[in-house]
């Protein structure tokens, strides 16, 4: 079993600006590390309310990053204000390998959200709330009856079950099913 310990220190201020106030924290970090690979931490300290901290720890032999601690003032409320003396938040946090989710995991599961043929979904519903609102808007002055707008919110809706329903399509082809109802639609029109 290995164990390191070390203070983190820090008292910056922007040197471009006169009388800026200065970023603090004053952390004392302790690892200490198994001999099947796993890790334990504690940090304890003080920080500003203000900016954004947050520490991670990355184990070599796996490569996993793992962040131990965050502060974020859009939760905590804190302003820049918080950066005057004197440090307001009190850090106290313990923890392992073993508890800690790695922060890899978190972007995969951003990465599979992304990957869900948006450009197709966003635009098989535009194309459906505008089929609803012309069919509304045609009702509403006592137009002539017509499917055209009846055909537009369906075309919306499959789309929109596409994009679920296929694997992720690269952009080009999202783009172009998207649009080839509205070429066709175009073309038709204008016969």
């Amino acid at each position: 079993m290995v164990q390191q310990q070390s203070i983190w220190k820090v008292d910056a201020s922007n040197k471009l600006v006169d009388g800026a106030p200065a970023i603090n924290y004053e952390v004392g970090v302790t690892i200490t590390q198994g001999e099947d690979g796993s890790f334990s931490f504690e940090l304890k300290g003080e920080s500003d309310g203000f900016p954004v901290y947050e520490f991670f720890i990355t184990n070599e032999k796996d490569g996993n990053s793992y962040q131990i601690y965050g502060s974020n003032p859009n939760k905590t409320g804190d302003s820049p204000w918080a950066l005057l003396p004197p440090m307001e938040k009190n850090i106290n946090v313990s923890g392992n390998s073993t508890t800690t989710k790695p922060i890899e995991e978190d972007k995969k599961i951003i990465r599979n959200m992304r990957n869900k043929n948006l450009i197709l979904r966003y635009f098989g519903l535009f194309l459906l709330v505008v089929g609803i609102i012309l069919n509304v808007k045609m009702y509403i002055d006592e137009a002539w009856p017509t499917y055209l707008f009846f055909i537009i919110s369906v075309i919306g809706i499959i789309q929109i079950i596409a994009s679920f329903v296929s694997k992720q399509m690269k952009v080009s082809w999202q783009i172009h099913w998207a649009l080839l109802p509205v070429v066709l639609g175009f073309i038709y029109l204008n016969l």
